[in-house]
This record gives structure tokens, C-alpha cells and sequence, in this order.
């Protein structure tokens, strides 16, 4: 387990940095999760480029100073949710990339928050907050006044 290194896990899963949380969509399910926090996104991120389990532990445990064995416990436990959520797969390939030269960015705060995943059923709610185009949002609402 120490030298799984992940990827999505299928091609309906599309994710964004947006702002300072990550967005996942499962365009099949239109379920959709956010990553909110800056540990949880730094994680993410650490295992989109290619990081080993043991190498995104070590990682986090350079970059925050209160990073321990509570930290290191929910990190795991945010990598399984990914995974039994369907999100994250296991790279069987395993030509994962060196912890040293992945990500030398420092946290802002440089204190481990546990990560925080919040889950969604309907990537509508997700379309309503953020519009793909703002001409179908203005015809939504002409509509809608017409309607009254």
C-alpha cells in the first residue's frame, strides 16, 4: 500500500481548481464532491502529479509542523473515502514521481487541518452555483419571470 501511487478513476470523472478548493464531477453520475480545505487540496493535488502514498506522508510532514500520526491516519482515510466514493483508482503501473520534486510549494498556515470532502447527489446544484454560460443563465430567468 505504501507504494500505491493513484489516478481518477475513469474517464467521467473530471476535477478544477477553483479558488482554494478542488471540484470532482462524475459527469455519469452527476454526483460531485469539493475538496475545501488547503491540506485536503494540497493532498489532492500531491496525488494528481504522481505521488506515491508514502511519498504525499512524507510530503505533508515536511510542509506542516504539526503533521503526526492523528495527521497521518487521516490522510489515509481521505484516500479510501476517494476511492470507495469512485473517484481515485490505484495506479497498477506505479511509475510514481519523487516527493522531493513534485510540489515545494509551503502551506500558507503550515498547520495539517484534517482534509475536508464534502459530498453532493446532483451536479445541478453544482451548474446552478457556477453556469457553464451566462446567456442561458439570464434566458433561465427571463423565462422564468415570464412564467410569473
Amino acid at each position: 500500500m505504501k507504494n500505491t501511487s493513484y489516478n481518477i478513476a475513469n474517464e467521467s470523472i473530471i476535477w478544477e481548481k477553483i479558488g482554494k478548493q478542488i471540484v470532482i464531477a462524475d459527469l455519469t453520475t452527476g454526483k460531485y464532491c469539493c475538496i475545501e480545505n488547503e491540506s485536503g487540496v494540497l493532498a489532492w493535488e500531491c496525488l494528481m502529479s504522481g505521488h506515491t502514498q508514502e511519498n504525499l506522508l512524507l510530503t505533508l510532514a515536511g510542509i506542516y509542523k504539526n503533521f503526526d500520526a492523528k495527521c497521518h491516519q487521516q490522510i489515509l482515510l481521505f484516500i479510501e473515502k476517494l476511492t470507495e466514493l469512485g473517484v481515485l483508482a490505484s495506479n497498477t503501473d506505479n511509475h510514481s514521481k519523487n516527493a522531493d520534486n513534485i510540489h515545494n510549494a509551503l502551506a500558507e498556515n503550515n498547520q495539517f487541518e484534517e482534509p475536508r470532502l464534502l459530498i453532493y447527489s446532483d451536479l445541478d446544484t453544482l451548474l446552478m452555483i457556477d453556469p457553464i454560460d451566462d446567456d442561458l443563465e439570464l434566458a433561465a430567468k427571463s423565462e422564468d419571470l415570464i412564467l410569473q
